[in-house]
């Protein structure tokens, strides 16, 4: 890359919003934020002017110095550019393959439109006053046990809990397919935690008001299931059957997803509400940077995180959010080692000791595995 080079980019998406920019590739995810003299560099780069030339007018416009070389090295850094002079850039960047490419932006709308909001409106409410008149209807940690036997029950729970993973990470991608976007699955993890996730990180080529409707998803097809549920239970007249049973487990498990989304220390449904509604652009990040700066002042472990392009109002919110981060992780973590963890060894040593074991040591231990596989995997993919 010399003075004279010109730089050839691709496809770019830009949003102007509340005086900031954000600028993206969208069949990659990659979106980054940037002062107006950023965006200005780019057009001018995007003109077919040099780089000699594009640094010789910004610097006039703004009387100081512009480092353009470093722009456009950290540019490629986040795949943006094609192209420096006739030579090919390549980007370590995957592009999103977009998953449910049949469903069709005016289907994906009916599930947001002012009817269907009606509905689920309807619905939740209706709910809502039946657990105010039949409070037996909230769930119970009783409820999990639907059938005396353990292992069919962890296993049903098991293939349950994925199958209402599925639908609600669905709802994300509905809603992101109801305003244009494309988003692809994959499991990942929030600490120990196995999760599937939805990647929609084009969500930032849409206005901020916009993007509640992809982040509320999920949350508000947890919340249809459960109301549906409790409106059967009480149209069953408080029946013992094995299928209201196995309804309240459904209810019970949906519910402890609903409380897990509310854990914003960690990047939930609920976070990404937070951080819309605070317009923080990158609030997980800079916390752990915050943090790990201040960590580093008493034993550098770990790399330097700058800090000083984040705005007074954001670092605020940062250090806020730090306390946050810190207690609910230290609670979490606490809960692996003084419960998790001690229940786990003692049922694998009950196992061994027993030749003759049951089924349901067995079962448990088969899906404690299963986890630490995925578990395993997802760190893998994400170190890598």
């Amino acid at each position: 890359m010399t003075d004279e080079s010109r730089i050839q980019f691709h496809p770019l998406e830009i949003l102007h919003e509340d005086d900031e920019y954000v600028i993206g590739r969208k069949q990659i995810g990659s979106f980054i934020s940037l002062p107006e003299i950023g965006i200005k560099a780019i057009n001018l780069l995007d003109k077919g002017l040099s780089i000699k030339k594009v640094k010789n007018i910004l610097e006039e416009e703004y009387a100081e110095e512009i480092e353009i070389e470093e722009f456009v090295e950290t540019l490629i850094e986040v795949g943006f550019i094609k192209k420096v002079d006739n030579h090919f850039i390549q980007t370590e960047h995957e592009e999103i393959n977009a998953y449910f490419s049949q469903l069709k932006q005016e289907y994906a709308k009916i599930l947001f439109s002012r009817p269907a909001y009606c509905t689920y409106a309807t619905l939740i409410v209706t709910a809502m006053l039946l657990l105010v008149f039949h409070p037996e209807f909230f769930p119970s940690i009783n409820d999990f046990m639907f059938t005396d036997s353990y292992t069919i029950v962890l296993l049903t729970t098991l293939v349950l809990g994925w199958i209402f993973i599925f639908k609600h990470e669905f709802f994300h991608l509905a809603a992101a397919k109801s305003l244009g976007l494309e988003a692809q699955f994959r499991i990942s993890h929030r600490l120990y935690f196995i999760v599937a996730e939805t990647d929609i990180t084009s969500v930032w080529t849409i206005p901020r008001k916009k993007r509640y409707r992809v982040y509320f998803a999920g949350i508000i097809s947890d919340l249809l299931v459960i109301s549906i549920l409790i409106i059967l239970l009480w149209l069953s007249s408080g029946s013992d059957h094995l299928v209201m049973r196995l309804c309240r487990t459904i209810i019970l498990l949906q519910s402890i997803s609903l409380v897990w989304q509310c854990l914003f220390f960690m990047q939930t449904d609920v976070y990404y509400i937070l951080t819309n509604y605070l317009n923080c652009k990158n609030l997980f990040a800079d916390t752990r940077g915050y943090l790990g700066n201040i960590v580093n002042k008493i034993w550098t472990i770990f790399p330097p995180y700058d800090l000083s392009a984040i705005p007074e109002r954001e670092m605020r919110i940062v250090k806020i959010y730090s306390v946050f981060f810190v207690g609910g992780n230290c609670i979490a973590i606490g809960i692996l080692f003084y419960y998790i963890i001690p229940r786990a060894v003692h049922t694998v040593f009950r196992i061994t000791e027993n030749v003759n074991t049951s089924f349901d040591n067995m079962a448990f231990v088969g899906i404690l595995c299963f986890n630490i596989i995925l578990l395993i995997r997802s760190i893998r993919r994400e170190v890598l």
